[in-house]
């Protein structure tokens, strides 16, 4: 986990920082939770509850942050 290695600079790849990845991964657990695929589930389901736990004092993100300023719509990409 890149986290332990970097710690709070690792936020600084993400487009919505710490509180935006830590929901995007958490918002995947829940809508995959229940599907043929269980086995990578919970590993992404305690792989991120760890991660919570090491940056975020524990607490899951229930919401997307609001868009910073400066930020730029994503252009969606398409497959040909």
């Amino acid at each position: 986990m890149d986290y332990r290695k970097e710690g709070e600079r690792l936020w600084t790849r993400f487009n919505r920082g710490k509180q935006g990845a830590l929901w995007y991964y958490r918002a995947l657990v829940n809508a995959f939770s229940g599907k043929r695929i269980q086995a990578l589930v919970q590993e992404l389901d305690r792989t991120l509850t760890e991660l919570e736990l090491l940056s975020n004092s524990g607490a899951q993100v229930q919401h997307p942050p609001a868009p910073r300023d400066g930020d730029k719509p994503k252009r969606s990409r398409t497959l040909h």
